[in-house]
């Protein structure tokens, strides 16, 4: 009975070990594909920036042009929260949150163009269609968004794969959003 006794003791031992060995093994690899997610994010910060002084030039003359409109208000809110985290840090900011507000400013500023195509008070304006016109579709190119969207998925993969579930469970990964342009 107690060499029985040792040798579940010895067997349940060796699973632990297992267990954690596969769990730090799993840390290690959904860091890496993390890791290469965050820093290809911030290939695209930059342009982003630049784009939004330009889509909040826009939304300005907008503003100015068509008054108080649902779409201007928000549209400002965020471009000004885009502001605050760019003030913030390198080791302050949150690139997942960076990307859900650049999805939803791109989302906005869709919005924008339209109203300035189909509202008379906007259309009617020549220098806000031409400052909307003047945005470009697009900005960073594909050339920048296509591989942060690739390490997106590439690290969602490595999330869902049975030996890493542990490590995200145990130690808080959870899965990036890509990056929506405006089209």
């Amino acid at each position: 009975m107690r060499k029985a006794g040792l040798i579940l003791l010895i067997v349940f031992g060796v699973i632990a070990v297992a267990f954690a060995v596969i769990v730090f093994m799993g840390r290690s690899s959904l860091s890496e594909e993390q890791a290469k997610v965050e820093d290809r994010w911030a290939t695209l910060r930059a342009p982003l920036t630049t784009r939004y002084l330009a889509v909040g030039e826009v939304n300005a003359l907008a503003k100015e042009v068509g008054g108080d409109r649902e779409v201007v208000r928000e549209l400002d809110g965020a471009l000004i929260q885009w502001r605050e985290t760019g003030a913030r840090g390198r080791t302050a900011r949150d690139p997942q949150a960076e990307v859900r507000l650049a999805n939803r400013i791109e989302g906005l500023t869709g919005r924008l163009s339209a109203s300035i195509k189909s509202v008379p008070k906007l259309s009617a304006n020549a220098d806000l269609v031409k400052a909307a016109e003047a945005l470009p579709p697009t900005v960073p190119s594909t050339r920048l968004i296509d591989p942060y969207n690739r390490a997106v998925r590439s690290y969602k993969n490595t999330l869902d794969t049975l030996r890493n579930r542990p490590a995200a469970v145990l130690f808080g990964f959870r899965p990036q959003d890509a990056y929506e342009p405006a089209t």
